[in-house]
């Protein structure tokens, strides 16, 4: 039997849905509304407190310092959990505020944060641990005990967020409810509560920080490479079956590189070198390069970083003309498109290699790897480690359509400069 759909009770369920969905965006904008009245009435009542776009460039700024000096803070981040007890939001935010503005000294930072449609007052506490916000809570809690009567004092949600992030332990590592605090804290990421998340969100929504990958950078990947991967397609065959014709083994090298937030992904290149080949003395260099950037250890020079091919008995016997041509990196025209890396940016390091790395070297992770970049046009071989990493993090933070245009026009010529020096 063939059953017929009722036509009445189809559009019935398409009214109640579209109805669910109009009062959910008109949900969604009263409540932007009400929260953006909230910011509004706090930063006339206490012009102390940053706005939370303010706020975001004060906690992107004192990223950058920390990455360079290695001094440490702490962002601590209140609102009321719900309302409940009949208590007014704003008398809650009030008393935050208030005890917040008491008790940080004259070089932290106070403002407001907005997650998620969600409102809190916050503190940037520089040169802070985790364990020293325990002052900065106590007087939250004492706050509010005085503020409110016992029986109606008001829950209140509490994210911490440490940078550079800190192994949590204790009693900050959980979701925890101090006797007759009615105050909840809870560690980045943890607890129960949805609405707050931890140090990544912190870094990609509230430091000033772009998208990693903006609709025209996708779109120049997707479109270049898709081209470029039929346009060469015989150049391909071609260098497949010299591999295979010179050395024994895969074709192609797949190796764990560390990409876009320190995430590792695959990364696919034309094999070059005999399998199972040797990286340790490699690893050695490295691990030089970056002592000599710190002017410590037995290498005191920041000296260039060259290759070491024409020493390097593992390479096969064509890997040297594909290393020095760039040919050996065509394969991962197909980690573009999956997105993994672009045409432009930093070069994805080996995980041993950051290892090494110093706190601020790891701004190079704040935009997607690339096949070719500014450090590529810039010298390459000619510069020092640090050179390498302050030209990878300039590119992380000045990107643009021109600029990648640019480094893909000069790509040719210094692949050229490489051939012939």
């Amino acid at each position: 039997m063939i059953c017929e759909r009722n036509p009445e009770r189809s559009r019935g369920t398409a009214t109640t849905r579209g109805k669910g969905g109009k009062s959910r965006e008109r949900n969604g904008k009263r409540r932007g509304e009400v929260v953006q009245s909230e910011i509004t009435r706090l930063a006339s009542r206490y012009p102390e407190f940053h706005a939370p776009e303010a706020f975001a460039g004060q906690l992107h700024r004192e990223r950058l310092r920390s990455r360079r000096t290695g001094v440490p803070f702490v962002v601590v981040a209140c609102r009321p959990r719900r309302p409940d007890n009949g208590i007014a939001p704003e008398a809650v935010y009030d008393a935050l505020a208030h005890s917040i503005d008491g008790i940080v000294r004259e070089t932290d930072v106070k403002g407001m944060l907005v997650e998620d449609g969600l409102l809190s007052v916050a503190a940037l506490l520089y040169n802070t641990r985790r364990s020293g916000v325990d002052r900065l809570l106590n007087h939250v809690h004492e706050r509010l005990r005085s503020h409110f009567a016992p029986e109606t004092a008001p829950k209140v949600h509490t994210a911490v967020w440490t940078y550079p992030e800190e192994e949590q332990s204790g009693a900050a590592s959980g979701e925890s409810e101090e006797a007759g605090a009615e105050a909840v804290v809870s560690a980045p990421g943890e607890g129960n509560d949805p609405d707050f998340r931890g140090d990544e969100d912190l870094e990609l929504r509230h430091c000033g920080r772009t998208s990693p990958m903006p609709l025209w950078k996708r779109t120049l990947d997707l479109v270049v490479a898709s081209a470029a991967l039929v346009l060469l397609s015989p150049l391909f065959l071609a260098i497949s079956l010299l591999i295979k014709a010179t050395s024994p083994g895969p074709i192609l090298f797949r190796q764990i590189r560390v990409g876009y937030l320190g995430k590792p992904f695959v990364c696919f290149k034309f094999r070059t070198m005999h399998p199972n080949a040797d990286v340790s003395r490699h690893r050695e260099y490295f691990e030089q390069l970056v002592r000599g950037a710190r002017g410590s250890g037995e290498a005191d020079t920041d000296s260039a970083m060259v290759k070491l091919d024409n020493e390097n008995p593992e390479i096969i016997p064509c890997g040297r003309f594909l290393r020095s041509t760039a040919l050996d990196e065509l394969p991962q025209l197909f980690n573009v498109i999956r997105g993994e890396m672009s045409l432009v940016g930093p070069r994805p390091p080996i995980p041993y290699e950051v290892v090494t790395y110093d706190l601020w070297h790891e701004g190079r992770f704040d935009a997607v790897p690339g096949m070719t970049g500014l450090w590529q046009v810039s010298g390459k071989n000619r510069l020092s480690f640090r050179e390498m990493v302050r030209l990878d993090i300039r590119y992380a933070r000045c990107r643009s359509f021109f600029l990648d245009c640019l480094i893909l026009l000069r790509t040719p010529k210094a692949i050229w400069d490489q051939v012939t020096q």
